[in-house]
């Protein structure tokens, strides 16, 4: 809509929603894309994702049945990688990108829309309108418990869940509801069909609005529910669609291509966007379906665990700074250790540094070094020997991973209630957990350049792959 040559007028909405100073000429004008606010900046972005909890070293002279609750703010402790970055920096502009052609207050499109929603209503199939469109979709791919779902929950924290909007466009008032944005999880069977309950199950909870009682999802197929949540996304302005665990796809007896498909279909046809989370086996599903592998291109790369260098050093610096016992072995002597026995995954890091320093509370001699680390392994991970070189990241993936993560949380949790009991501590109340990663160390990555230049102290080939300065070859 070319807003120039409307009036325009914002009732019981912010004015700021009809966006007619984005500084994106495509985004102008769009109330859909105005709702979302800013796009944020790669500070912006870091301040998001980086969680330092409060620290006072006078912690570590408190009585022993305290310090157990004061060292459980170290589980908050996060530092993004790359791929955090580029995952919220990517869900940002498919959201964006996905409403680029959608503005309900333009009249062709309105006319489109009542066309597309009749005839869903009547079972008939839409064109795939958006298919000339850039990708719509993308994926974020790594082990279990690298931090993948809570990267994309992040970014979409500060978009709210449902916008309302009411305006008057040349004397006509249009009124329509915003969902920038449902989560999905993938569960039982991973069947097409289950994802279409799911869908209406997120909807239902956003809306409040008995969805699937008054459109008769009790009664549809599964051909029927796709046209249901294509209705859906038309009537509701759905933006993107977050699907989690995609790798259950393959089990569904729908088969893995006819589920790609489906997905593919919903970008082309509605021009909703789609990201999907999965272990290394959802990279392999797209790589047997090149039709759909390009409507899921995109610059977040693979989750992967830390290596030895600099980045490490710097990761494990800031997590040492939360020190609760009276005293500590040397920092590098600590992170040697420690990147080796949790195989440079950092939720298995956090773990086995605060457990580490736990189990030393009320102790006649309390200090930390790599023994009583090495000992704390042993507890902690004795449950999932078989799977451990698995969750480092040093074998390919096998069934049961998702199944050790969890054997190794409610380690993390026995024990702490063991030691926590030992000292006559009250119960700790355990925060979900937010595991940590960073990223891909081949020399070709940005992240390979900026290691290598770390390594090497070259502050200019840092700043050359960062695309600060213009490389001189």
């Amino acid at each position: 809509m070319n807003s120039a040559y409307s009036k325009i007028e914002a009732i019981n909405t912010p004015l700021t929603y009809i966006n007619l100073d984005d500084p994106i000429a495509g985004y102008r004008g769009n109330p859909l894309i105005g709702a979302l606010g800013p796009v944020r900046t790669a500070v912006e972005i870091g301040e998001l994702l980086t969680v330092k909890p409060r620290y006072d070293p006078s912690e570590r002279n408190l009585p022993p049945h305290l310090r157990t609750h004061a060292a459980f703010a170290l589980r908050e402790f996060f530092l993004p990688g790359i791929p955090h970055m580029a995952a919220v920096k990517e869900v940002d502009l498919l959201i964006r990108q996905s409403y680029r052609y959608r503005n309900p207050l333009d009249l062709k499109y309105r006319v489109t829309t009542e066309r597309d929603i009749k005839a869903l209503k009547e079972g008939r199939p839409l064109s795939p309108r958006y298919e000339a469109m850039p990708p719509l979709g993308a994926t974020v791919i790594g082990p279990p418990g690298m931090g993948k779902t809570m990267s994309i929950g992040l970014g979409v924290k500060d978009i709210p869940a449902v916008v309302e909007h009411t305006y008057l466009v040349d004397g006509v008032r249009i009124t329509f509801k915003q969902v920038p944005y449902l989560k999905i999880n993938l569960f039982q069977d991973g069947s097409l069909k289950a994802f279409g309950l799911e869908i209406f199950e997120q909807a239902e909870q956003t809306l409040s609005v008995p969805l699937a009682r008054d459109w008769g999802l009790d009664r549809a197929t599964g051909n029927r529910i796709q046209s249901l949540y294509f209705q859906l996304c038309r009537e509701y302005n759905v933006g993107l669609f977050i699907l989690d665990e995609f790798q259950l796809i393959q089990a569904a007896h729908d088969g893995t291509k006819k589920a790609l498909s489906y997905f593919v279909r919903l970008m082309n046809c509605i021009g909703v966007a789609l990201i999907v989370i999965g272990t290394s086996a959802t990279s392999q599903l797209l790589k047997e379906n090149m039709a759909a592998s390009r409507r899921f291109l995109s610059s977040i790369p693979p989750f992967t665990p830390f290596v030895a260098g600099a980045v490490w050093d710097a990761f494990f610096l800031e997590m040492a700074r939360y020190q609760y016992v009276a005293k500590m072995d040397d920092i590098p002597k600590l992170s040697k250790t420690v990147l080796e026995l949790s195989g440079g995954i950092p939720d298995l890091a956090v773990k086995l540094f605060l457990l580490s320093q736990i189990r030393l509370f009320g102790k006649q001699q309390e200090f930390l070094d790599s023994r009583v680390i090495e000992q704390t392994s042993a507890l902690l991970f004795s449950t999932v020997q078989d799977r451990l070189v698995q969750l480092k990241g040093r074998a390919p993936e096998k069934k049961g991973l998702e199944d050790a993560v969890k054997k190794v949380d409610a380690a993390f949790a026995e024990l702490t209630n063991i030691e926590n009991e030992r000292v006559k501590g009250a119960p700790i109340a355990m925060a979900p957990t937010k595991p940590i990663e960073l990223f891909s160390t081949e020399e070709n990555t940005i992240a390979g350049k900026i290691i290598a230049a770390a390594k090497n102290g070259d502050s200019m080939a840092a700043l050359t792959a960062l695309g600060v300065i213009a490389d001189p070859k």
